[in-house]
């Protein structure tokens, strides 16, 4: 049988759906785990602590990139990072709605 895949628009407006009501979130890759604690409204900031900026279309994609950080530089440098759903204020003002952490 054949599978027929489907095409996916990607928004380019609007605020994204976001829910912050977990307190933790496990992100699996092969058999590597990374456990994220999950706070909202918060942001870590303060010199030399994002890793990298990006565009985001969910959360968990924001925490997927945090652990496909770690999974390729074989170490557990990102370890959080900050979502915001708003996609036209965010990617005027920072280019980017996802925000890798480091711990320093």
């Amino acid at each position: 049988s054949t599978t027929t895949a489907s095409i996916v628009t990607v928004p380019t407006e609007g605020v994204l759906a976001f829910h912050c009501r977990q307190r933790r979130q496990i992100i699996t890759m092969g058999s590597q785990s990374w456990g994220f604690g999950v706070g909202c409204n918060q942001d870590l900031t303060g010199s030399k602590i994002d890793l990298a900026g990006s565009i985001a279309y969910s959360f968990e994609d924001c925490l997927r990139s945090c652990a496909q950080t770690n999974r390729i530089t074989k170490n557990d440098s990102c370890v959080g990072v900050s979502f915001n759903g708003d996609l036209p204020l965010f990617m005027e003002k920072y280019h980017g709605n996802c925000f890798l952490k480091r711990y320093l």
